[in-house]
């Protein structure tokens, strides 16, 4: 049994159990998409704006799993 099912089930008849479930799954399929896609080393400012495409795609995939986890923890709470 994994985590957003089972959360789902405890959650059961709590306002925002779907929707904070799904968040917490979102937040594990990005952990999954960050650990496949490595990130570039950045030592100065400049650095940020020259990633590589699997840079920018950990990037932005860490950004949303954390916003994710972060509102669906909130929500559930």
């Amino acid at each position: 049994m994994t985590l957003p099912p089972a959360m789902h089930r405890l959650t059961a008849g709590i306002r925002g159990e779907f929707i904070g479930s799904l968040l917490i799954a979102i937040y594990g399929v990005g952990a999954l998409v960050v650990a496949i896609f490595p990130t570039d080393r950045i030592d100065s400012k400049a650095d940020v704006w020259t990633q590589s495409t699997t840079g920018w795609i950990h990037s932005i995939t860490a950004f949303v799993a954390y916003l994710s986890v972060i509102t669906g923890m909130l929500i559930l709470t």
